[in-house]
């Protein structure tokens, strides 16, 4: 879903054909170009975007995809509704939540704060649960020599630390967040 709303944001800012929009992602988190075609095929599809055919010389012709007002209105409804945890918390790789905040200068601060604050919870949520199931697994008797409750610990812990580390970050871009708005109130109030 996130690849989705990426080149959709990707879109809005600048038009592009597939093969540009995938150029205009962090090399850490470049899709391969199928996955960037089979997505604006069904964005096309579902009638968020749109493309023009461009003939070049020396070159097949491309489409140059643009975004459709049913499209802007997807991905402003988007941003301002925090995702359900079944949505951003399991994926790996194009986390949304980031995808999310990438574009939020289309927003209300208000609106991102809250979405931070809603994800904030899931992951509280998340991290009691990881530590219930870790009691549980700490008490369960052992397979090879106490060796395996030390791994296993060590796994949770891992676990529970990159938790604790997006809360953290999801803390500092409150702040910052809160921070924009002062100056923002400051520079009105001169005006």
């Amino acid at each position: 879903m996130s690849l989705k709303f990426s080149l959709l944001g990707m879109i809005i800012e600048k038009p592009g054909s597939g093969y540009s929009l995938k150029k205009r992602f962090f090399a850490n988190l470049k899709p391969n170009l199928s996955q960037v075609y089979r997505t604006l095929a069904d964005m096309t599809h579902e009638g968020w975007i749109d493309f023009n055919k461009v003939n070049q010389d020396n070159a097949p012709n491309k489409k140059v995809y643009c975004v459709t007002p049913k499209g802007e209105e997807a991905f402003n409804r988007w941003l301002r509704d925090a995702m359900p945890f079944k949505e951003w918390g399991t994926q790996k790789h194009l986390l949304p939540y980031l995808t999310q905040i990438w574009f939020s200068y289309r927003v209300k601060p208000k609106e991102v704060v809250k979405n931070l604050e809603t994800y904030k919870k899931d992951l509280t949520r998340r991290i009691e649960a990881v530590k219930l199931e870790s009691k549980k697994i700490s008490s369960a008797s052992s397979v090879v020599n106490g060796k395996d409750k030390i791994f296993r610990e060590l796994a949770i812990k891992g676990s529970m630390m990159q938790m604790e580390a997006i809360i953290e970050w999801m803390d500092y871009a409150k702040n910052k967040i809160f921070e924009l708005q002062k100056v923002s109130g400051k520079s009105k109030q001169k005006q």
